[in-house]
């Protein structure tokens, strides 16, 4: 988004700079409305970097004249990077439908994306884009709706896709092949296994066992309790007797 925000401002005509910088005199100063106007020459060119500061400053005041167009895109933009990495881990019977699938891990995984297709990582850039303009508010709030939907839909048409070719192509190995769905930076893997009955979400290691139990050779076997007792009762009396 900052690249786009940065690029439109300094391909700004003069009347439409000439505008930002009045209204950036009546909020900073003159003396600041000067240096940027000295400098923006230096800024365009790239001889001279655009401070954090100044340049928060200076892009606030840009959505009133920004094309609808680009706030579009920066809409896109927001969405795709919205949301905090995280990874789910979803085992599934051996027959279970592939549409079945989808379902569980839209319902399950990616409850969280609402309909309006905002959350609270984007919202204040929403509001910033939107500023006090009403109609442009309203547009925007149905492309992120439009936007969501349509990243949930291929996101679910990408894994019926794969969970269809895993099936047909490793039949022999299906247990043994991962498939993975992602939307925004969002993971979630998925594998057929015979060790559950319905679908759910595990850990990381469960989900690598493919569902079964984790034991050890002494667990194996009641007899492996007692092989060790034993053991260590023998080895008590040989220390007795020495």
């Amino acid at each position: 988004m900052d690249q786009e925000v940065k690029a439109f401002f300094l391909d700004l005509d003069h009347e439409r700079l000439a505008d930002v910088l009045d209204r950036y005199e009546r909020k900073f100063g003159s003396d600041k409305r000067a240096y940027a106007e000295q400098t923006f020459p230096r800024w365009r060119s790239g001889d001279r970097q655009m401070s954090g500061l100044i340049a928060g400053r200076l892009f606030d005041l840009l959505p009133p004249i920004m094309p609808i167009d680009l706030k579009l895109r920066i809409v896109e933009g927001l969405f795709e990077k919205a949301g905090n990495s995280n990874t789910n881990y979803v085992l599934v019977p051996m027959d279970t439908d592939p549409a079945d699938v989808v379902r569980f891990v839209d319902e399950t995984c990616f409850e969280y994306l609402s309909d309006v297709g905002i959350d609270t990582s984007i919202k204040r850039q929403f509001d910033w884009l939107s500023g006090e303009d009403a109609a442009v508010a309203e547009r925007l709030f149905k492309h992120s709706m439009q936007v969501t939907f349509d990243a949930k839909k291929a996101a679910s048409a990408a894994m019926m896709a794969q969970l269809d070719r895993d099936r047909v192509m490793h039949a022999d190995t299906i247990k043994g092949i991962t498939s993975t769905i992602r939307l925004q930076q969002h993971e979630v893997h998925i594998k057929r296994t015979d060790a559950v009955e319905e679908m759910r979400t595990v850990d990381h290691w469960t989900f690598d066992r493919g569902g079964r139990p984790h034991t050890t050779p002494l667990s194996d076997s009641g007899w492996g309790w007692i092989m060790l007792v034993l053991s260590g009762i023998g080895a008590l009396i040989v220390l007795a007797n020495q």
